[in-house]
């Protein structure tokens, strides 16, 4: 659970910025934030205290003089809920929107799960 306010304000400001609300009709819908700063991408990762930071990515062929990709992201419903609950004081409008309709998507979509061979199936949860 974070602790300091000040690196609260930081990280909302620093998804404002530089982070996505992945939308409705992605595989995976969730909360991401890249950039080539590792230590910005872990120190983001610290302050919410929740997801998980992947990479390397790239510097891909064709593309020189590019720096490597560090990602953020939280997928899970309740982990892209308490983000959103801890990062909300900052959000501005246009941000706020896209949490609310995340959040209001993620809420009626079916889970899936897979099964043993591999092949996605419904898993119906009760609430």
């Amino acid at each position: 659970m974070p602790a300091d306010r000040v690196e609260l304000a930081w990280a909302s400001g620093l998804f404002e910025g530089e982070g996505c609300t992945a939308s409705p009709g992605v595989a995976n819908p969730g909360l991401q934030l890249g950039m080539t700063d590792e230590d910005t991408v872990r120190r983001f990762q610290r302050a919410v205290g929740i997801g998980v930071v992947e990479g390397p990515f790239g510097p891909y062929v064709g593309s020189p003089g590019r720096k490597p990709m560090w990602r953020w992201r939280a997928n899970a419903f309740e982990d892209t809920q308490a983000v959103i609950a801890l990062l909300w004081e900052g959000f501005g409008v246009r941000r706020r929107k896209q949490a609310v309709e995340l959040m209001a998507y993620r809420k009626t979509r079916r889970p899936r799960a897979r099964n043993g061979r591999g092949k996605r199936r419904a898993a119906w949860l009760s609430s």
